[in-house]
């Protein structure tokens, strides 16, 4: 027989005598008893009767699992024996005692690499958990070694059936297992509970949790602005009568308060791991709508299915798949994003909106000023979020994929377009408040696929995540006739919006657009002068009516549009260059798609993880700024326009126009054109990170449970990037003030 001991925790409701006669090892529980801890050393410290004696009388009692240290001892004084170990626990499903045999394994592993200490999770408790461990000494007394044992275990532990019943629920009630309605009318009705351990370890199939919690804000601002008129400085005092006179007409005295208050509650069911439930609800109030409006009532319900766990979807799903869940959900979220006291007309005092009398007349005072229209039916706006996915697991468990698809119906829109509404009466005036009004649905997908497996003593994993997204006005304020380049939010379309801006003309001798010579300048002013004359108008360029105010270096563009109609409808190209009115459709909308690549590995301590940003879609081009003094036009600029903008004398085939000259222009620059634009590819590595975790045998002596090295880098490289000169990195905004920066850290993670 092989030189190894089995062992098991003292819960498993065998005697004293009979663990001596099968050769089964224990390890103690305890338990605590009117304030003094004692070893559950099957009646040795406590007689049984005495225990239970106490327990009938009253007395107080708790029980604790065993710590790493007591396991660690235990363990050890084996492993000093040069004996291998098989320690089966109670059930995981009741207990967390199994997490603090692993770190004790664990710890020990390092200090007797050649030995075996194998920890099983008995799913079993009581008599079963006893009739579990008698079978595996009769199979090591017929000569089964413990490698073999523990296979055995591991294939038949689930096959361990097990009922217990009680007579008395005095200390079920008293420990919150069954209430004490539910134990009163039992105790009356003589009623007995049975209990079944079910195959992953658990009592029973049912579980049900809730939580309940109160939120309550409350915001109170109060601020004074008092201005006085020519203070004498030298007889200031740092004191309002020392400061002069006070200029009551701009001296204010603002006070706001507002408040919120929120019940919130969670209620989930789980049978038997397979049919799953939740419904969970909020109910706000704000005191930004008027008193009727305060509250709002915000359900959510969620369901969920094991459909692998079914006995005929095991038949029909071949062996290779594993897992399969399907989920749904529904839930409602609302928003108060408006000013407070919106539902009241507001006033503030304004030096010149008051009439003056007597010998002020015809002098404009002080007066008071109306605020926005208020608007007493405002309330919550409302978001339903419906979502169905798929958690699927093939191949043993290396292969897991998850797919959602959802769609959110926002509704009842706190809009403050309203003044934009066809037939808005004019003596709404221009100040209103928002209003309840406008939906705008937004639908996806998201997946993920990851794949985890090691080749020898190397664990890897690759991971894939994408997703898709878009939206669609159903109901918005009716506007005005305007420019659709505009973007603005229309009835059946997204908000997802297209770039619009200018395509140069090509009709340059370079053929990019770009003025170099006084023919490129008259042939384009003719292009401008034949369409003007066509439309009965006369030509233009960005205000420029003049081809002498044209200068080599500007940029050319297409004239596109013209003037409104009525309709809506543009009258088409004028000879008229004027911004939006020429603009043309870049890119079909701002939506961006893309992917990122999860990779990682781990060998003896050493991990290594990364995260790659793949995209493409929308509009990015190269930045282009005014040439001010303005700090509002400080922006970071690449030297790249510098170094080869044309210039009629010194550099005539210059790559960029000259900003410079494009400048006296009003607003030339800083309209986009496909001149400027780039490649909307993107691939960067947007994180990596390495740690090593340190050797437990280094460890010990000190006294340290764990600790871990780590080095992390975020936006490190990119593999492509059209930028000129690679200027900016491609894990940059398409806008920025400054560069993305690159960073690194190095951290230090120390567990006692």
């Amino acid at each position: 027989m092989e030189n190894f001991v089995l062992s098991c925790c003292s819960t498993a409701d065998l005697s004293l005598e009979h663990f001596q006669n099968r050769n089964i090892h224990y390890i103690c529980f305890h338990y605590e008893l009117n304030g003094t801890v004692y070893p559950d050393d099957l009646g040795q410290s406590m007689p049984f009767d005495v225990f239970y004696e106490a327990m009938t009388k009253g007395a107080e009692t708790k029980t604790f699992q065993v710590n790493v240290a007591e396991f660690e001892a235990y363990f050890e004084s084996f492993l000093k024996e040069g004996k291998d170990i098989l320690h089966l626990c109670l059930s995981s499903g009741i207990t967390g005692v199994m997490n603090s045999a692993n770190i004790a394994k664990d710890i020990l592993a390092e200090k007797y690499p050649e030995r075996k200490i194998y920890i099983v999770d008995s799913l079993s408790a009581s008599s079963g958990y006893g009739l579990l461990m008698d079978k595996l000494a009769d199979l090591r007394d017929a000569g089964m070694g413990i490698d073999e044992l523990r296979q055995w275990v591991e294939e038949n532990k689930r096959k361990v059936q097990h009922w217990f019943f009680s007579t008395d629920l005095t200390f079920y009630i008293k420990g919150g297992r069954v209430t004490k309605t539910a134990g009163f009318v039992g105790t009356m009705l003589s009623i007995c509970p049975l209990l079944h351990v079910n195959y992953e370890g658990k009592f029973g199939k049912h579980s049900i949790a809730a939580m309940a919690a109160v939120e309550k804000m409350q915001a109170y601002m109060h601020s004074k602005r008092m201005l006085f008129n020519n203070p004498d400085p030298d007889g200031y005092l740092g004191t309002s009568p020392s400061a002069g006179a006070m200029d009551t007409g701009n001296s204010i005295t603002y006070k706001y308060k507002q408040g919120s208050l929120s019940y919130l509650g969670r209620v989930s069911y789980n049978y038997a791991d397979k049919y799953l439930f939740q419904f969970l609800f909020r109910s706000d109030a704000s005191t930004k709508f008027a008193p009727a409006n305060y509250w709002g009532f915000f359900p959510g319900v969620s369901v969920g299915w094991v459909a692998s766990e079914e006995e005929f979807m095991k038949k029909l799903l071949p062996s290779w798949f594993e897992y399969m869940k399907v989920r749904f959900s529904w839930g409602r979220t609302g928003k108060d994003n408006i000013k407070a006291w919106g539902w009241k007309q507001l006033y503030s005092l304004d030096p010149s909106r008051g009439y003056g009398f007597g010998s002020n007349g015809g002098i404009l005072q002080t007066g008071i000023k109306p605020g926005a229209t208020p608007n007493p039916d405002a309330h919550w706006d409302n978001t339903d979020k419906f979502n169905l996915g798929f958690d699927l697991r093939f191949l043993n468990n290396r292969l897991s994929a998850t797919v959602d698809v959802y769609y959110d119906i926002n509704s009842d829109i706190l809009n403050q377009n309203i003044g934009g509404i066809i037939g808005t009466p004019i003596f709404a005036g221009g100040a209103l408040t928002e209003v309840n009004f406008g939906r705008i649905d937004a639908f996806g997908s998201e997946f993920s696929l990851n794949w985890r497996d090691k080749i020898d003593q190397v664990k890897y994993n690759i991971g894939v995540n994408f997703g898709f997204n878009g939206n669609r006005v159903r109901e918005w304020p009716q506007s005005a006739p305007s420019y659709i380049q505009e973007n603005s939010v229309r009835e059946g379309a997204s908000t997802i919006f297209p770039t619009y801006g200018y395509k140069v003309w090509r009709g340059t001798s370079s053929g990019d657009g770009i003025l170099r010579n006084s023919d490129d300048i008259e042939n384009y002013w003719n292009y401008l002068s034949a369409n003007a004359e066509a439309a009965g108008t006369s030509p233009e360029y960005l205000g420029v009516k003049d081809a002498s105010q044209l200068k080599p270096g500007m940029l050319a563009y297409q004239d596109l549009g013209g003037v409104l109609n009525e309709d809506g409808t543009q009258s088409g190209p004028d000879g008229r260059i004027a911004k939006t009115q020429d603009y043309a459709k870049l890119n079909k909308s701002g939506k961006t798609y893309g992917f990122t690549t999860k990779l990682g590995a781990e060998w003896k301590g050493i991990s290594f993880n990364m995260m790659i940003a793949t995209s493409w879609g929308g509009y990015r081009q190269i930045d282009v700024n005014k040439i001010t003094t303005s700090s509002g036009d400080m922006l970071w600029t690449p030297d790249s326009f510098w170094e080869d903008m044309f210039d009629e004398r010194n550099n005539t085939t210059g790559k960029y126009p000259n900003l410079g000259l494009d400048n006296r222009i009003s607003g030339s620059v800083i309209a986009p054109s496909d001149f400027w634009s780039i490649s909307t590819f993107r691939c960067y590595i947007r994180n990596l990170s390495i740690g090593y975790t340190l050797p437990k045998a280094w460890l010990s002596p000190l006294k340290i449970q764990s600790a871990k090295l780590s080095l992390t880098g975020n936006n490190l490289w990119d593999f492509y990037n059209p930028y000129p000169d690679h200027y900016r990195n491609m894990y940059c905004g398409t806008t920025s003030l400054y560069p993305t920066l690159r960073t690194w850290s190095l951290g230090v993670n120390v567990s006692f």
